[in-house]
């Protein structure tokens, strides 16, 4: 984990400066770029590790709208934590583009034209039931998601799931001279980008 940890923070760094990317803010400086949602999760027993990249995820800000979209690839790591209950986790990292003139991500200005930049982030499931039956390969590449992040990847893992929402996640964005944007479960948003 350490070592993935490691790459994800690599890759990060190495985009915020291709992108121009200034200093972090110091009200940003501990917010970490990679979730360890992961092993937030309750002891139980892993039964998929699998990697899946995800193209034009759009993505909503306080506003309600779409002011960017997204290309990442996430891990997506189940645990069975007993007979049909289970928890998942996922930790990604990828770049953004705005959508210029939309409301910012934070809700108080409007997204400039030529945004860009990097993000990375994670959730974690809340504890739910459901049928295993995978359909996809548990460790690995599985199939890219088109058009939305979240859609389903349930689907490719369990029938009849129940009760299964995001119970925890970070999402930390870097626009570089546009500014950084935070969402964090936890913690609250704060930043913008325009």
């Amino acid at each position: 984990m350490k070592q993935l940890f490691a790459v994800a923070v690599a890759m990060f760094a190495s985009l915020s400066v291709v992108s121009g990317a200034l200093a972090v803010p110091s009200e940003l400086a501990h917010v970490t770029t990679v979730y360890d949602g992961l092993r937030l999760c309750p002891t139980g027993t892993p039964v998929a590790n699998v990697y899946q990249s995800v193209v034009n995820d759009p993505d909503v800000g306080l506003a309600g709208n779409v002011w960017a979209y997204e290309n990442y690839t996430r891990q997506i790591v189940i645990y069975r934590l007993s007979s049909g209950s289970y928890c998942a986790g996922s930790n990604y990292s990828g770049t953004f583009w705005g959508v210029p003139g939309a409301t910012s991500p934070g809700g108080a200005n409007t997204v400039g034209v030529g945004v860009f930049g990097s993000i990375g982030g994670g959730w974690r499931t809340t504890v739910f039931t459901g049928t295993w039956r995978a359909i996809v390969p548990v460790t690995g590449a599985i199939p890219s998601s088109i058009n939305g992040g979240y859609d389903n990847w349930d689907d490719l893992f369990f029938a009849d799931v129940q009760g299964l929402n995001i119970a925890l996640w970070t999402y930390t964005y870097n626009g570089g001279t546009h500014g950084w944007w935070a969402n964090r479960s936890l913690t609250g948003n704060f930043g913008d980008i325009v």
